[in-house]
């Protein structure tokens, strides 16, 4: 963007000049008309700005309502069958879902892990591929989301699991419940 801007005003420098009358080596110019034209084509430079500022922000809104989408089918907690926690973190958002057979014992876990910068999503996903016990079993550019099933993760039962993730030390780290 930075030079777009330069171009243009490069562009308006010497359009400015090409404007000017020559009278024997002396250069006369119209300042009000170099003025005018300079805001013209500021304001030119702002426009386009502000049209890609629209643009990208309608864009993130669409991937917003993707991940909002996304989320709900992670769904929330089920007694016995399926505990859903919500971690925040400096890298953005992730989701823990822990699956239990019917008499509540631990099945599998699944992260659902949506990165707020395209780097932080292209190195995880790199560094994903190199666990031996953990596999993506889904992934998305344009939400910057990551999903790995844990195979080495052992849990609790559901009950045990419930208790941890309800204790206030457990919540201060960032942990919740989704329910």
């Amino acid at each position: 963007m930075k030079k777009i801007i330069a171009m243009l005003l490069v562009f308006v420098s010497l359009f400015s000049l090409a404007a000017c009358k020559g009278n024997g080596g002396d250069v006369e110019t119209d300042p009000v008309k170099a003025a005018d034209d300079f805001a013209q084509n500021q304001a030119a430079v702002e426009a386009e700005q502000s049209k890609q500022a629209a643009e990208k922000a309608a864009e993130q809104s669409e991937i917003q309502v993707e991940i909002d989408e996304y989320i709900e089918k992670v769904g929330k907690t089920k007694k016995k069958t399926q505990l859903v926690v919500e971690l925040k973190r400096t890298w953005g958002r992730e989701f823990h879902k822990y699956e239990f057979n019917k008499k509540g014992e631990f099945k599998t876990q699944i992260k659902y892990m949506f990165y707020d910068t395209s780097e932080n999503y292209f190195a995880e996903l790199e560094a994903w591929k190199n666990r031996d016990k953990a596999k993506v079993i889904d992934k998305d550019k344009d939400m910057k989301m990551l999903v790995v099933r844990n195979g080495s993760y052992n849990g609790s039962s559901f009950d045990d699991m419930y208790k941890f993730y309800t204790m206030e030390e457990v919540a201060k780290q960032g942990y919740m419940i989704i329910e």
